[in-house]
C-alpha cells in the first residue's frame, strides 16, 4: 500500500509542480525561466546552496494554500489504515475464499 500510496502522491504532485511553473512564469517571466535552468524540479542540488541571505520573507498564504494541495494524502493514509482495522477486526470482509 505504501508504494502504490507514493506513486500516486508522484503522479500527483508532478501535474502541481508543473502548474506552479506555469504560473510563476506568468508571475516572474525571464527570471523565473533563468532560475528555472539551475534549480531541479524536485530533488535539491546542494552545490547550489549559499549561505548569503540570512533573512527569508515567507507567505503564509502560500504555506497555507501548499498544504491543503497536499493534506488529501495524509487524508487517505489515515482512511486506508482505519479500513484496514476494520478488516482485521472482521467488521469488513470483502471477500472469503473457500479453503
Amino acid at each position: 500500500m505504501t508504494l502504490v500510496a507514493g506513486c500516486l502522491y508522484l503522479l500527483y504532485y508532478r501535474g502541481v509542480i508543473r502548474s506552479e511553473e506555469n504560473r510563476l512564469v506568468d508571475l516572474f517571466g525571464p527570471d523565473f525561466e533563468a532560475y528555472r535552468q539551475t534549480t531541479p524540479r524536485f530533488w535539491p542540488a546542494f552545490r547550489h546552496y549559499h549561505l548569503i541571505q540570512l533573512e527569508r520573507t515567507i507567505s503564509t498564504r502560500i504555506v497555507e494554500r501548499g498544504l491543503r494541495e497536499v493534506v488529501w494524502f495524509f487524508a487517505m493514509i489515515l482512511f486506508i489504515d482505519q479500513l484496514e482495522n476494520l478488516h482485521l477486526a472482521g467488521h469488513f470482509v470483502v471477500a472469503v475464499l473457500p479453503l
